[in-house]
């Protein structure tokens, strides 16, 4: 074991961690049996060449191993391959480089480490990883991933031939499903955090104090020549061109129709005739100064306004996202992309439990996976929602499968993997996830791959893509069916292709 005083070869180290035992490895996919499948034989089977999709000054994109976690007192971990392929200045200086990383756990126990994964992905899960080589290119990066304007595309093989598509699914409009998901997530911050909850809180045709005031005024003025004018060709005339005007703002929900304005007036205020006389010649500052009654009867006005106009908005434009059904198309899609729908189950996770739970409307079977009464009060459910299109269907090891590409619209834990559960098609080896009638031994590693990464960072745009592990070969017409056999090879690092 290393000894960590002054004079010791670890003396880069922020702390002496050297003495940390490390967890053995749960047999990767791409290890030996018979060998201990550490970062030395971890690096004997990649190609670093091939494993590097994208290296500059401030970024190094990796084609991630399946079964491979990011850190950690395992023998092997992204941290210590990245750290390995690229030291810092102090471990160049180390004369066995390779037994000076064995020993970097964590990434901050290296004195002058930058290096820092912007991102996670699940230990079975392989693909584009992006690794900030800089505080500053993390940073901006990172901000990418929180804005959600990150695009990221996975692939991934399914159990069974999946048939979604032959059920008559709802369709929405697109700028529907945008809005639901945005006041979804606006809603879950609120909720989160008291602070986000004082942001945002004004929105199209919110009104204030002043503004209320004045749209009192407005309305006396059109009750008072509604009265004159009765009911002649000319007042019909005039309410017509005015609710023609009124008719595209009330659609889009940014001003109350002048019916439900009035009621909002009988609930918030009542004046006396002389007051209303009063009033209708005043400016809201000489309201403010003269009578403090009057300033507090607007200010209620305003707020009775804008809660009656905030449940009209947000129930035109942001419906709830819970309010989607589970699986559902978008309209317009259905030429473009015939085989995609979408996924619409919020999540939640129990501490120091893998698995993640869902909602007992989610159409799953599984109770392990279904949170109870109890869990749905306490729990954290985060909205979540995956874009799937079905690509190929085929065959793995004799067995029908489905390949299909994935596109998360939030980034929840094991989204994707539990999205395909709720779609009734689990991942080929995503053994928390699937179901007990799935053949287990078709693959030895999960079907899941992070393909595509594109970030736009303030105009600058990064775009990485990894080889498909998921490869298809077709084969000869059989004579007793009129399509063609596809069979999936699924490439794991280090082994032969498994068909």
């Amino acid at each position: 074991m290393y000894d960590t005083d002054n004079n010791s070869p670890l003396n880069f180290l922020t702390r002496p961690k050297a003495d940390e035992p490390f967890i053995e490895d749960d047999a990767p996919c791409w290890g030996d049996k018979e060998k201990q499948n550490d970062l030395h034989a971890l690096i004997n089977i990649l190609n670093k060449s091939e494993s590097i999709l994208h290296e500059c000054g401030d970024f190094i994109a990796l084609d991630k191993p399946p079964d491979l976690r990011m850190d950690g007192t395992y023998r092997a971990t992204v941290h210590k391959l990245s750290t390995y392929w690229y030291p810092s200045p102090l471990l160049q200086q180390q004369s066995n480089l390779l037994e000076a990383v064995e020993c970097l756990h964590r990434h901050n126990y290296l004195k002058d480490n930058e290096l820092r994964p912007i991102h996670q992905l699940d230990y079975p899960t392989s693909g584009v990883l992006l690794i900030g080589r800089n505080k500053r290119a993390t940073a901006i990066a990172s901000e990418s991933f929180v804005k959600r304007t990150a695009r990221k595309t996975y692939l991934a093989i399914v159990h069974g031939h999946m048939d979604v598509l032959q059920k008559d699914l709802p369709c929405f409009n697109n700028w529907r499903l945008k809005n639901a998901l945005s006041q979804s997530e606006h809603n879950y911050k609120k909720v989160k955090d008291p602070k986000y909850a004082k942001k945002g809180d004004t929105f199209p045709g919110f009104v204030p104090a002043h503004t209320a005031f004045i749209k009192w005024q407005s309305a006396m003025k059109e009750k008072s020549k509604c009265k004159e004018l009765g009911s002649s060709p000319k007042a019909e005339a005039i309410n017509a061109m005015k609710m023609r005007r009124l008719e595209m703002k009330t659609k889009k929900g940014n001003v109350l129709e002048p019916k439900d304005f009035d009621q909002v007036i009988e609930r918030s205020m009542s004046f006396s005739e002389e007051e209303t006389n009063i009033l209708m010649e005043l400016k809201w500052k000489e309201v403010t100064v003269l009578n403090s009654t009057w300033k507090e009867a607007f200010e209620s006005l305003a707020r009775e306004y804008n809660r009656v106009l905030k449940i009209k908005h947000d129930s035109i434009l942001y419906p709830p996202l819970d309010e989607l059904p589970r699986l559902f198309r978008i309209k317009g899609e259905e030429e473009e992309e015939q085989d995609a729908f979408y996924i619409n189950a919020a999540c939640a996770q129990i501490k120091e439990r893998y698995k993640m739970l869902l909602l007992p409307e989610s159409l799953v079977n599984d109770p392990s996976l279904i949170a109870t009464k109890d869990q749905i009060q306490t729990l954290d459910f985060k909205p979540a929602l995956t874009k799937c299109t079905i690509l190929q269907r085929g065959y793995l090891q004799g067995n029908p499968v489905t390949k299909v590409s994935l596109s998360p619209l939030t980034g929840r834990r094991h989204q994707l993997r539990l999205h395909m559960v709720v779609a009734g098609s689990p991942i080929v080896g995503d053994k928390a996830y699937e179901n007990k009638t799935d053949r287990r031994d078709i693959c030895p590693r999960m079907c899941l791959h992070a393909h595509k990464l594109t970030l736009d960072m303030k105009g600058k745009y990064l775009n990485v893509v990894a080889p498909d592990p998921f490869v298809v070969v077709e084969n000869a017409v059989c004579e007793s069916r009129t399509d063609r056999l596809i069979t999936f090879k699924v490439k794991i690092p280090g082994k032969e292709e498994h068909r």
